[in-house]
C-alpha cells in the first residue's frame, strides 16, 4: 500500500515540461521524446511538440510533431465546468478505490455504452 500511494503521489508533479522525456508506443514498440514546446493554458487536453530521440523516417515520421493528450489530472477546463476542486493525489485514490468497486464497475460499464451509441 505504501508503494501505491508514492506512486500516486509522484504523479501530482506535471510531466509535460520542456526537456522532460516522454515515451511513447509507435507500432508496437517504445519510442523516446523530448518535449520542446508545451501549448498553455491546457484546457481539457495537453498539448506539445515532441521532437524524437531516434531516427523515425522509416515510419514516415520526419520532424517534429505535435502531441494532443487527455489526462484527467491537469484538465482545468472540465474542473472548472463542473466546479471541482484542482487535482490531487486524494482524489486519484479515491477514484481508484471508486472504480475497483462494484458501483464503479458497474458506472464504467453504463458509461462505455453511452458512448458507443454516440
Amino acid at each position: 500500500m505504501e508503494e501505491d500511494t508514492k506512486v500516486i503521489d509522484d504523479m501530482t508533479e506535471c510531466p509535460y515540461v520542456v526537456g522532460n522525456k516522454i515515451t511513447l508506443q509507435l507500432e508496437g514498440r517504445p519510442v523516446q521524446a523530448t518535449i520542446v514546446k508545451t501549448f498553455e493554458p491546457w484546457a481539457n487536453s495537453c498539448a506539445m511538440v515532441l521532437s524524437f530521440d531516434s531516427n523515425l523516417s522509416a515510419l514516415g515520421i520526419e520532424g517534429n510533431v505535435v502531441l494532443k493528450v487527455y489526462d484527467r489530472r491537469f484538465s482545468t477546463e472540465q474542473r472548472t465546468y463542473w466546479k471541482t476542486d484542482p487535482w490531487t493525489p486524494e482524489i486519484e485514490r479515491d477514484l481508484y478505490e471508486y472504480l475497483c468497486s462494484d458501483k464503479g464497475i458497474k458506472f464504467a460499464i453504463q458509461h462505455e455504452k453511452f458512448c458507443i451509441k454516440e
